[in-house]
C-alpha cells in the first residue's frame, strides 16, 4: 500500500475514512512502500564500515557476528551451541554495546523445526543474558540498535 497525502483543517472531525487512511500511511512505513527512492539520500548516511565484522562471544559456545557502520550495530546470530537460560560471564566489546538495553527474539532450530524462542538481553553496561528456550539447537537472530559511541 503506497503513502497518501492528507491535508486536514483546523476543527475538522476526523471520519472513519480519514482514520483509515492514516492507518494505511502507517503501515506503508513499515512496509517500506511508503518510503520513495529520494527519501533517504545516501550521502546522508555514513556507509563506512567502521568496526568489523566481530564475532562477540554470547556464552556456552556461541558467538554472534557485530559490524558497526557510524553509530548503527547490526548484530546477527547463526550459530549451533547447548544455549542455557541465565545471566552471562561474556561481554560485549566497547565499540557494540548498545545506547539503551535491547531485548533480541531468538529462535531455536533442530532438524529443520522450530523448537522455541528466546531473549538475548544485551544491556548497555556490556553484560549479556538469555532467558527462554534452551538446549542443543541452532540459534537464530537478527538485529540492529545504535551504539552507545
Amino acid at each position: 500500500m503506497a503513502y497518501t497525502n492528507l491535508n486536514f483543517v483546523p476543527g475538522e472531525i476526523l471520519t472513519a475514512a480519514k482514520m483509515n487512511l492514516l492507518s494505511a500511511n502507517d503501515a506503508s512505513f513499515n512496509d517500506g512502500t511508503g518510503l520513495g527512492d529520494s527519501t533517504i539520500q545516501p550521502q546522508k548516511l555514513n556507509q563506512a564500515l567502521t568496526e568489523g565484522p566481530e564475532w562477540v562471544p554470547c556464552g556456552y559456545g556461541g558467538s554472534f557476528r557485530a559490524m558497526r557502520y557510524g553509530n548503527i550495530v547490526t548484530a546477527q546470530l547463526g550459530s549451533i551451541f547447548n544455549n542455557h537460560a541465565g545471566n552471562r560471564t561474556e561481554t560485549i566489546p566497547e565499540e557494540y554495546r548498545p545506547l539503551e538495553d535491547q531485548h533480541i527474539v531468538t529462535v531455536a532450530i533442530n532438524s529443520g523445526y522450530t523448537v522455541g524462542y528466546g531473549i538475548f538481553h544485551l544491556k548497555a553496561n556490556g553484560a549479556i543474558s538469555y532467558f527462554g528456550a534452551t538446549g542443543h539447537n541452532e540459534w537464530y537472530f537478527n538485529a540492529t540498535y545504535f551504539a552507545q559511541t
